[in-house]
């Protein structure tokens, strides 16, 4: 079966903020991961997508999670939406300032690329 980019873009939406989690996959929540929620939040908001109570992140990344979450945390609100929704400069610039955010920074970006591309650390 050979589905079209809009239909993959699709089925990962649903995967990634409704119903169950795919067997495998790790639940982020607001309650689980509040850094990490807020930014992957902000990404949904800034593309025009509505209020989730949770993201499903491909299995791959479930080791990285509390590790991100605490790298995030560490940052100032500011830095946090750069990080996120920021232009591709600031994002890479706040990467080099502060250490270890790269893998958070290549978790964001597979988010945004709804996780088709890439699917786990090892990959970005």
């Amino acid at each position: 079966m050979n589905l079209s980019r809009a239909a993959i873009f699709a089925e990962s939406l649903g995967q990634r903020s409704l119903g169950e989690t795919p067997e495998g996959w790790h639940r982020v929540t607001e309650a689980t991961h509040p850094h990490l929620f807020e930014a992957m939040d902000a990404i949904t908001h800034d593309g025009g997508g509505g209020c989730h109570q949770h993201y499903n992140v491909p299995a791959g990344w479930s080791e990285a999670l509390t590790r991100m979450e605490v790298l995030i945390g560490r940052l100032t609100p500011e830095q946090r939406e750069t990080l996120a929704i920021g232009e591709c400069s600031e994002q890479e610039e706040l990467v080099q300032e502060c250490d270890g955010l790269g893998v958070a920074h290549r978790f964001l970006n597979a988010f945004f690329e709804d996780f088709i591309e890439r699917e786990s650390v090892d990959a970005a």
